[in-house]
């Protein structure tokens, strides 16, 4: 471990003792809450320095310790026997078919995984986005606004009543304001509402091809785990988890496919799992709580449209069922 740490000193965003501290105190900790965040520089790898471009080189974030947020997550903040459910919430037509319909189980399977403790329900109709303000991105592709999506979260998912946070899931390309080219997610934590899109995770997306279009799911794997993590990313956002600075990890703030700290593994969401250990037995989700900073969005890829690249940051009755990975994936 000594060696380890000589090692990587000066070569980190943060010094390895700032990772350490970020951590908080372990000492009063159950033995698999220690276990869990047991300081590993192998597996949990401190952020390194970031490059030109890379979402820390050009956005000053000051990071969220685990004593930070601990803090405020207290209630009525904290999902309860009340709030205990992620909401996801398909838009648009193209789930009635294609990749949308092989995607959509494994999303939830994955969320249910991640969040432990808390209830994950899919709604089955997909909402609509025919009244949505939208525009035509760079391939002639419908591109609909967030702000309007973020609308129909608030007012058409009211019956959800045990819903502690919403997120909306299209196919569909999604941009936050006419300054932005585009982003992969964005999440409004104060009002637990967030969406994230397939389209741009496509890999035949810039080869000028619909993501409802695709005719084979040759290169499936890829594009679903990057849904999987731009859709966890965004949930915790809703959870009160802000960027990660200390390690790589899917917290990272990042420009996009090119950012140095956008390939990481989700298991360095220390904040989630340290909670989730602790709650799991209380029939209770992990994180909650509301991040500071007012109500602005945060997510994940983007760039405005200077083209400088930057971040925006089972339940009875339904008819999704639980599938194993296919082939094709």
């Amino acid at each position: 471990m000594a060696m380890a740490k000589a090692a990587a000193r000066g070569r980190t965003f943060k010094s390895i003792e700032e990772c350490v501290a970020a951590l908080g105190r372990l000492e009063d900790a159950e033995p698999q809450t220690r276990a869990l965040c047991e300081m590993n520089l192998e597996f949990f790898r401190p952020l390194g320095i970031p490059k030109k471009g890379d979402w820390l080189a050009e956005k000053k974030e000051s990071g969220q310790t685990y004593s930070t947020y601990s803090r405020r997550m207290k209630p009525p903040l904290t999902p309860s026997k009340h709030t205990d459910t992620v909401l996801l919430v398909p838009f648009g037509k193209s789930f009635g078919e294609g990749v949308a319909q092989v995607f959509l189980p494994h999303l939830v399977e994955y969320c249910r995984a991640f969040f432990v403790g808390m209830e994950v329900v899919c709604v089955e109709k997909p909402l609509s986005l025919a009244k949505m303000q939208k525009r035509s991105n760079d391939f002639g592709h419908d591109q609909f606004l967030i702000g309007d999506i973020f609308e129909a979260l608030n007012t058409q998912t009211r019956s959800y009543r045990k819903a502690y946070c919403r997120l909306g899931i299209t196919m569909e390309d999604i941009y936050p304001g006419e300054e932005w080219n585009y982003v992969f997610g964005q999440a409004k934590p104060l009002e637990r509402v967030g969406v994230f899109s397939f389209a741009r995770h496509s890999p035949y997306f810039y080869s000028g091809l619909h993501a409802s279009q695709v005719p084979s799911l040759k290169e499936g794997a890829g594009w679903l785990r990057a849904s999987m993590h731009t859709m966890v990313h965004e949930t915790c956002h809703m959870f009160g988890i802000l960027h990660c600075v200390y390690f790589q990890c899917l917290m990272n703030g990042n420009n996009g496919p090119g950012d140095s700290a956008g390939r990481h593994s989700p298991f360095g969401t220390k904040k989630w799992g340290r909670r989730g250990v602790s709650e799991r037995g209380r029939g209770r989700g992990g994180a909650g709580g509301r991040a500071g900073g007012g109500g602005g969005g945060v997510g994940v890829g983007g760039t405005k449209s200077k083209g400088k690249p930057l971040a925006t940051a089972s339940r009875p009755g339904l008819t999704l069922k639980s599938v194993t990975f296919r082939s094709q994936l």
